[in-house]
């Protein structure tokens, strides 16, 4: 599958029925296509979580997770459990 593993033979993406005409007929394709039109959609509506949430909301939100991936990056580089 296209998604999982690429392609290294180019030829075999443009095959009639298979390579990526396939994946477009794909349930895979079609449920991430769906999601994305969901997303675009809240977009252009002004209806997402980041119009919606005030502009330092999201800052501090931004500085919290940074923290959590620096700490998970310290626990990964030292080996400790989490």
């Amino acid at each position: 599958m296209f998604v999982t593993s690429g392609y290294k033979n180019w030829q075999k993406a443009t095959q009639v029925g298979r390579g990526l005409e396939g994946h477009e007929q794909s349930q895979y394709h079609k449920c991430c296509l769906q999601s994305w039109r969901v997303w675009q959609d809240g977009q252009e509506n002004s209806s997402s979580v980041a119009h919606q949430l005030s502009q330092t909301q999201l800052t501090r939100n931004r500085i919290f997770v940074t923290y959590i991936a620096d700490l998970v990056r310290f626990l990964v580089t030292h080996e400790k459990p989490f």
